[in-house]
C-alpha cells in the first residue's frame, strides 16, 4: 500500500478485501516468511547481547549500566541482523517495481546479490542502521 498511489487511495480495509479475493485469506501473508526470517534471529540478538553484557561487563544494576547494556545490544542487532535485512528489504522493494523484477522472492534474492556482489552486498549503509538502531 505505501508504493502503490492507487492502493492509498482505495484506503486499508478496501485493500484487505481486493487482497482476499484475489489472493485468498493466506494473500494477507504474503511477505511474512521475510518478516519472521529476520524478527528471531533480531530478538536473539538484542536481548542475548543485553543480557551478556549484563552479566559479564556491566554488572552492576545502574541506569546508566542499563542504558549502556541497551546500546550495545541494538548496536549489536544493527550490525548483525537490521543492517542486512534493511539493505535486501530496500533491493527487494525497488527491484519488484522494476519493469523485470529479478528476484523471486527472499532467499532467492539472497542468494543472487550473495553471489554477484559477495556477503557485503546486503550490509550497505550500516552506521546509519547502527546509529538508529542502537537507541532502540
Amino acid at each position: 500500500m505505501q508504493l502503490d498511489k492507487a492502493k492509498q487511495q482505495m484506503g486499508a480495509v478496501n485493500v484487505i478485501k481486493e487482497t482476499i479475493r484475489t489472493n485468498g485469506p493466506l494473500g494477507l501473508y504474503k511477505g511474512y516468511t521475510a518478516l519472521l526470517l529476520f524478527s528471531i534471529p533480531k530478538n536473539q540478538v538484542r536481548f542475548g547481547t543485553f543480557t551478556y553484557v549484563q552479566q559479564n561487563w556491566l554488572k552492576e544494576k545502574t541506569k546508566t549500566h542499563t542504558f549502556l547494556c541497551g546500546l550495545i545490544a541494538g548496536g549489536a542487532e544493527a550490525l548483525i541482523v537490521v543492517t542486512p535485512q534493511e539493505t535486501l528489504k530496500t533491493k527487494l522493494v525497488h527491484d519488484k517495481l522494476s519493469a523485470a523484477p529479478k528476484y523471486k522472492g527472499v532467499f532467492h534474492g539472497i542468494y543472487t546479490i550473495s553471489k554477484a556482489q559477495g556477503i557485503m552486498g546486503i550490509y550497505k549503509a550500516p552506521l546509519a542502521t547502527f546509529l538508529k538502531q542502537s537507541s532502540n
